[in-house]
């Protein structure tokens, strides 16, 4: 055999020390992952994602090989236990499991992630090679800690969009735990993990990144953080909502003044953003969960027939309502004029009408006199809803005038209330309609009338 031909990359152990310590033992592993320059990086990332002054977690890495046999048995046994704990919400389990085991479970889902994201990095930046393969010209690995170059726009372009994903995460922790806290809040070590998180985040970005210095007002955080003791009695609508909707109101329209682009998949550009998307997206899901958790909580405490601080209603006539501010049109229609939207878009709206709703469309209701924003803001005010026929090309430029027009309106508490995505093919959605819950059209059932679907809330059976 020769003995010049390379060997398979070591295994190597990632740990996480609540102690600021090292602790290399099956109650401190979350992962693991062939090579040194890729654990190392791994350990760097979560380092400064997870740790400083205020929490002293230590990350930390140790090659199998430097292990015994019944002590790599041990860890890979932790492992595989730990993976079935990748849900955030304690309630789920039982018996529920401690708040290290969960934290653990989330440090190994993000590992994931990024060593996904490093790999396709390095195989960006050396042509299709691999994390840890040597550069034939010098002999020795790859850099792995820090970004391939990108270009002044895609740089601009990059950090803009994580500013909005940053901001709008931020403020959905505040709202779901706050708007809860004058009648119940608990401890929730995982949901302050994504708010330190967050908060560290948008300081640095506005601080260091060189493209967002022109931000109009200073980021200062609305709190230290959501613990009950920080929280507890403040109300959401008039003490916080206006100063947290202001700053995500700047966000978005300096984001939108500024104008983005989603980068090519796979380019530094969409990497970058990448390593971030999975912070936000576990942000909003452990905010949601603890919203639920403590309606849940609530009305226990004072019986089922309790009704939890206010949800949205499900889509019925006007004259069945109670409003204190009737509106002229129960939903108003936005869609793109292509086909098949336009057919789906005339459907919904004569099957709204024999069942005796006041639907606004634009082919019909709109004054030609009139200009087609102004128009379609008066049309998105007058209606209890605003019904979004989403698919690919209802997210193209030329209809980014409605997409203003929607968040102009509505804002983010509205948007929350009245905006109901309808989905008639599967797609990505956008940072404005990134935590609402559509109602799916992608599978119709031939046994449900679309109407049927309509009249549910959003996220009901």
């Amino acid at each position: 055999m020769n003995s010049a031909m390379t060997t398979s990359p070591s295994v190597f152990y990632l740990f996480a020390s609540p102690t600021g310590k090292p602790d290399q033992s099956s109650a401190t592993v979350f992962y693991k992952v062939k090579g040194e320059s890729l654990a190392k990086s791994l350990c760097n990332l979560f380092t400064k994602e997870y740790s400083d002054a205020s929490r002293r977690m230590a990350f930390h890495h140790k090659a199998g090989t430097s292990l015994s046999a019944e002590d790599q048995v041990l860890l890979d046994e932790s492992l595989d236990w730990l993976a079935g704990y990748d849900d955030p919400d304690p309630g789920i389990y039982d018996p529920q499991p401690s708040e290290e085991t969960l934290l653990l479970a989330q440090y190994a889902v993000r590992a994931q992630r990024w060593e996904r994201l490093l790999r396709q990095r390095t195989d960006a930046s050396n042509g299709n090679g691999t994390l840890g393969s040597r550069d034939p010209a010098h002999g020795k690995p790859p850099p792995t800690d820090d970004l391939p170059e990108m270009s002044a726009e895609d740089r601009r372009n990059s950090g803009l969009i994580v500013l909005m994903l940053l901001a709008q995460a931020y403020y959905t922790m505040l709202e779901s735990a706050i708007s809860m806290a004058s009648w119940v809040a608990a401890r929730d070590l995982e949901l302050n993990e994504c708010y330190f998180w967050a908060v560290k985040n948008i300081t640095n970005l506005l601080k260091n990144h060189g493209d967002l210095k022109d931000f109009p007002i200073p980021f200062e955080p609305l709190f230290p953080d959501l613990y009950p003791t920080t929280i507890r009695d403040v109300d959401w609508e008039d003490m916080v909502a206006p100063a947290a909707e202001q700053f995500l109101s700047t966000v978005q329209q300096y984001v939108h003044s500024k104008g983005t682009y989603d980068p090519e998949e796979g380019s530094p550009a969409w990497v970058f953003i990448e390593l971030f998307r999975p912070g936000v997206k576990t942000a909003v899901e452990r905010a949601s969960a603890y919203n639920k958790r403590m309606r849940q909580h609530w009305q226990r405490l004072l019986g089922s027939s309790a009704q939890a601080p206010t949800e949205s209603t499900p889509l019925e006539p006007a004259e069945n309502h109670t409003m204190t501010s009737p509106s002229k049109y129960d939903a108003f229609i936005s869609y793109r004029h292509q086909d098949p939207d336009k057919v789906f878009a005339r459907n919904i709206l004569t099957k709204l009408e024999w069942a005796g709703f006041k639907v606004a469309i634009d082919e019909r209701d709109f004054d030609p006199s009139e200009t087609f924003p102004n128009e379609m803001e008066r049309c998105v005010k007058e209606s209890r809803f605003t019904l979004a026929v989403v698919s690919p090309r209802y997210f193209d430029s030329g209809n980014a005038q409605e997409e203003a027009v929607i968040c102009k309106v509505l804002g983010m508490r509205e948007r929350k209330r009245r905006l109901v995505p309808l989905i008639l093919e599967k797609v990505q959605m956008p940072i404005w309609m990134f935590d609402l819950v559509g109602i799916d059209f992608t599978a119709p059932d031939p046994l449900v009338d679309p109407l049927d679907k309509l009249k549910q809330k959003p996220g009901d059976p």
